[in-house]
């Protein structure tokens, strides 16, 4: 019986623990304090690699700053052309931020050959660095947020965004005050498990954590019905496309993987997507980093996160001052 005392009350202080932190999490949430945000009216910049990347990937990042009172712009470094779309992928760019409430003037679409929309070709990180930085320190940007080692989904596009980040922060030439967060990847399960992944999230996220209120559930979810609405007529018009990327939609109903590991989705499955998230909420997708000190390339677990639904919670991890030269380096947890 002693035994049993002893191992009930370690329990219930474990449990009393677990409890007061994922109260402690969810109050720095909801205030400024995440990863030392600046204040309101700062100036924020979503980097992004592709048309769709700020629905699929960023949404509750987005909204969650906007409710904390940051001026938000977002800075997209192609035109999603992988598939000859990418005018039609520019205008759902556009139409997607408007529902998101970044105005179209605070919007910037890079259609540039050197960064092609193709992840068999991998982008000069030196050259997106000097894109990223001129655009910085020409709009006066407080807060930078990208993608993280895994890119999500491993895209390679993805990961040169994270190369800059990272170069710009080694270097210290970053403007003095600005802040860089990198999205963390997680594995499949707990990008599917939807709302039963949000205690483990509160108890690991360290820097920033943005959770969807309901309306902006709401506010998320219409991004998917208006890319069901505005292409009705290019889902005829690639009957015989094997996959595409997330923006663009085959006849093929079942979701896919290319052989570079791709996103990759079908009009059926959008529009399903869509009916499904109506009725059971947002699945969320949950993103940390991977351990300091490891590779990403070992990583087994960093998978495509197919856009089934947007996500509703979103993990970051600040780009911390290296302790050695003094400037900012970034830290994988």
């Amino acid at each position: 019986m002693e035994v049993a005392g002893v191992l009930l009350c370690l329990a219930a202080a474990v449990l009393a623990w677990g409890l007061l932190r994922v109260w402690d999490a969810w109050e720095r949430m909801k205030s400024q304090e995440q990863a030392g945000l600046p204040g309101g009216g700062s100036r924020a910049l979503l980097v992004t690699a592709h048309p769709d990347d700020e629905a699929m990937f960023f949404a509750p990042t987005i909204l969650g700053l906007a409710r904390l009172g940051h001026q938000l712009s977002l800075l997209c470094f192609s035109a999603g052309d992988y598939y000859n779309q990418g005018e039609i992928r520019k205008k759902e760019l556009l139409q997607s931020c408007d529902v998101l409430g970044i105005p179209s003037s605070s919007v910037t679409i890079i259609d540039n050959r050197d960064f092609p929309d193709n992840p068999a070709v991998r982008w000069d990180p030196g050259r997106v660095a000097d894109v990223l930085l001129r655009h910085i320190e020409l709009n006066s940007i407080d807060l930078v947020v990208t993608f993280d080692a895994g890119g999500v989904s491993g895209h390679s596009n993805h990961v040169a965004l994270y190369a800059a980040a990272r170069t710009l922060c080694a270097e210290g030439k970053l403007p003095k005050g600005c802040k860089v967060l990198a999205l963390q990847s997680v594995n499949r399960l707990r990008k599917y498990i939807s709302l039963l992944d949000l205690p483990c999230s509160l108890l690991l996220a360290r820097d920033a954590l943005f959770v969807l209120t309901r309306q902006e559930v709401a506010q998320a979810q219409m991004l998917q019905l208006q890319k069901d609405k505005c292409r009705p007529q290019a889902v005829n018009s690639h009957l015989h496309t094997p996959s595409v990327k997330g923006g663009a939609q085959p006849a093929t109903p079942k979701s896919q993987l290319t052989p570079r590991g791709e996103a990759s989705f079908s009009a059926t499955q959008g529009r399903a997507a869509g009916k499904r998230a109506s009725l059971l909420g947002p699945q969320p997708c949950v993103h940390h980093h991977l351990p300091r000190g490891r590779d990403p390339s070992e990583n087994q677990d960093l998978q495509n996160c197919v856009p089934v639904a947007h996500p509703s919670v979103l993990q970051w991890k600040e780009l911390p001052e290296s302790a050695d030269s003094g400037n900012k380096d970034l830290a994988l947890l």
